[in-house]
């Protein structure tokens, strides 16, 4: 393990794939983590010098800060940043998957869907294209369903 704990370096009893931290970011949502960062900040200034060494201590604390200004608007760098290997935090679900991931999966999924129903949506043509296309469908027939008192 090293002894720059969360700053310079990943520790390696946290080497289980996607960093710790950014899991409990997923877990707490940006305001949470926020609030997160800023207790252990707290927590390393109020016992600065009285478990490690004071300049570790500090450091961490720093770290802790430079975390939630960097999530609360982005003025400052990700603390890891300068690290080997780093990877920019992008937001994931339990299994791992980005929000990205799950739009893209949704969007085709309606595509998919609308196309089953109406011929008009082409799978020639780029996926934001059948986008549009489904939603002009999906449109057209919540206009269709009100007209009708469906809904």
């Amino acid at each position: 393990m090293t002894e720059q704990v969360g700053r310079d370096a990943r520790p390696t009893h946290y080497d289980n794939g996607r960093e710790t931290i950014d899991k409990i970011r997923d877990e707490l949502g940006d305001e949470g983590f926020i609030a997160f960062c800023l207790g252990n900040a707290l927590k390393y200034e109020d016992r600065a010098g009285k478990k490690d060494a004071l300049d570790i201590e500090m450091g961490k604390a720093k770290w802790y800060r430079q975390m939630a200004q960097h999530v609360r608007d982005g003025s400052v760098p990700d603390p890891r940043s300068e690290r080997p290997g780093f990877e920019p935090y992008v937001r994931s679900d339990a299994e791992g998957h980005s929000i990205g991931e799950h739009i893209a999966r949704d969007l085709k999924r309606a595509v998919a869907q609308a196309a089953e129903y109406w011929p008009h949506v082409d799978p020639s043509m780029p996926l934001v294209v059948q986008a549009h296309q489904a939603c002009d469908f999906i449109v057209n027939m919540d206009r269709v369903a009100k007209e009708q008192g469906w809904t």
